[in-house]
């Protein structure tokens, strides 16, 4: 009978050593063994090992330990001021990329809303409501801008929008080239704008002297399309909107104002230099908004998207945008991507000027006429 207890009990052992009971089940040990007294714990110094309390939990003699700050979290940039921006501006290719600028987003990162007064393309009103104070902001052809800039006095030019001349020449139905022109009027908007400038350098190049012709101005765009179309003259000098429009309805483009003006800076953002002073960090934000809608606009993946939007902005066809797109953006790249001014553009313009004596007297300074601070301050900012 001892020989088999002792039997049982190197057993029992053996598998308590292994891990295979659990040491309550233990025959050899006591059912309940005392904990070992533990000391005092010292002030500022944590209990030993051999403190009777759970591990992870804090003895009853010591102080309980003070958990871990959470990290603090990255502090939120502060949220740009949201601002409203009174802007003139039309249905023109600068126009267009405001209107980008509002849809797809840029604007509302850099915390500005626009309000908006629409006129007519290539028409005096923009410059002059800017001029009057009545709009912050306006997307102004460069010869207005001349006209009514004063050597950067009454307004400057602080970002480029449209580097090329747009305007296309649309013949009559009855005119397949130059030769058939002579001797029927030719249409235009304005006897002062660089449109009649480009129109008489165009007919000067072709052999066609004035005598042989004469100059109709209508100071509507629409109309002068509408002239053309209805055989009213023997061609109009017309804009990107009705070029596309009278293109698709069969018209023949006889030549593009850029061929004769090959240095011209066409749109571009126009401020009241006071203004821009008394609000450096708008307009810097609102400069940054317009180049990344150039940049959208130039990036071929966006192509469908943007000629949707032109199609809207212009309020022309989707397959009249995708003309001008074709013909303006991806060929004559008359959009520029970086918001940049083409200073010999706008001189090419004031040259344009001189010739019909619409440049004022003394003639303004180019030079003087644009402010590139704001954009070179919108740019380092922006990444590449």
């Amino acid at each position: 009978m001892l020989k088999a207890t002792r039997w049982l009990v190197l057993s029992v052992a053996l598998l308590a050593g292994c891990g295979l009971l659990p040491p309550s089940a233990d025959p050899t040990r006591p059912a309940t063994a005392p904990a070992a007294p533990s000391e005092p714990a010292k002030p500022g110094v944590p209990a030993g090992p051999t403190s009777a309390a759970p591990s992870g939990a804090p003895s009853a003699a010591s102080p309980a330990a003070a958990p871990s700050p959470s990290p603090s979290p990255s502090p939120s940039p502060s949220p740009i001021p949201r601002t409203t921006v009174r802007i003139g501006t039309s249905s023109s290719l600068g126009g267009w990329v405001l209107d980008v600028a509002e849809q797809q987003g840029f604007l509302a990162s850099q915390g500005i809303n626009l309000d908006r007064k629409e006129a007519d393309p290539g028409s005096p009103v923009v410059a002059e409501d800017v001029d009057k104070r009545e709009r912050d902001v306006g997307v102004v052809t460069t010869d207005r801008l001349i006209q009514l800039g004063k050597n950067g006095q009454g307004l400057m030019l602080v970002a480029g929008l449209v580097n090329k001349a747009t305007h296309t020449l649309i013949a009559a139905r009855d005119v397949p080239d130059f030769g058939a022109l002579k001797g029927k009027p030719v249409g235009h908007l304005d006897a002062k704008s660089a449109s009649a400038a480009i129109l008489k350098r165009i007919l000067k190049a072709k052999g066609i002297p004035e005598s042989d012709t004469s100059l109709l101005t209508f100071p509507d765009p629409g109309v002068v399309g509408a002239a053309v179309a209805n055989g009213t003259v023997g061609a109009s000098l017309v804009d990107p909107p009705r070029a596309g429009r009278l293109r698709i309805s069969g018209f023949t483009a006889l030549i593009e104002a850029s061929e004769v003006a090959k240095d011209f800076q066409a749109e571009g953002l126009v401020v009241r230099p006071e203004w821009a002073r008394q609000n450096e960090d708008l307009l810097t934000r609102l400069i940054r908004a317009t180049i990344l809608a150039e940049r959208w606009i130039t990036t071929p993946e966006n192509k469908p998207a943007a000629v949707e939007q032109l199609a809207r902005s212009l309020g022309v066809t989707a397959t009249e945008a995708a003309l001008v797109y074709e013909q303006y953006v991806d060929k004559l790249g008359a959009i520029p991507r970086e918001g940049d001014i083409d200073q010999v553009g706008v001189r090419g313009v004031l040259e344009l000027l001189a010739e019909i004596d619409a440049a004022g007297n003394p003639r303004p300074d180019p030079a003087r006429l644009t402010d590139t601070t704001y954009l070179q301050r919108a740019k380092a900012s922006l990444p590449r």
